[in-house]
């Protein structure tokens, strides 16, 4: 709650105490990255995702919103490459999830790898059909196909 209000330090110092009675804890681990990240402390957001991350791989049962959060936020940052391995793995523990697809559509869109976020965001968009973020990007996929199939009649062979 304090999170969805913006109250990020309250926030933090309640998941620090879930985490200081419960170190392996994978939620509140990944919602203190959640409160960094919103705060702008975007070294300490990675650490804190990094390490929600161990704890879910350390778990029986996985929650692929660790992965979706750092791949979201490495995506943002501009670091695509970097975030495509963890989306993936949070599309394979979570496949009937339209966030995930979403953000390994942008991610795809961000490398030029134009089919593969055309295919994650069809997909997000079969899932979430309402989602006007998801017909956003596919737009701007569809964008970027026409650009490349212009560049390709103009350029002489």
């Amino acid at each position: 709650m304090r999170y969805q209000q913006n109250r990020f330090d309250e926030a933090i110092a309640a998941f620090e105490a879930v985490l200081r009675k419960d170190p392996g804890h994978v939620k509140a681990q990944d919602n203190l990255g959640l409160c960094l990240e919103g705060q702008g402390k975007l070294d300490q957001a990675v650490a804190a995702y990094r390490r929600a991350i161990e704890l879910d791989q350390q778990s029986r049962r996985w929650t692929e919103q660790p992965y979706l959060d750092l791949g979201s936020l490495l995506t943002k940052t501009g670091h695509a490459d970097q975030a495509i391995p963890l989306l993936l793995q949070a599309s394979q523990i979570a496949p009937q999830s339209p966030k995930a697809h979403y953000e390994l559509g942008k991610a795809y869109l961000e490398i030029n790898q134009i089919a593969s976020s055309k295919e994650h965001l069809e997909r997000a968009a079969q899932l979430e059909p309402k989602n006007s973020s998801v017909h956003y990007q596919l737009a701007q996929v569809d964008l970027e196909e026409r650009e490349l199939q212009l560049v390709e009649k103009l350029t002489p062979q």
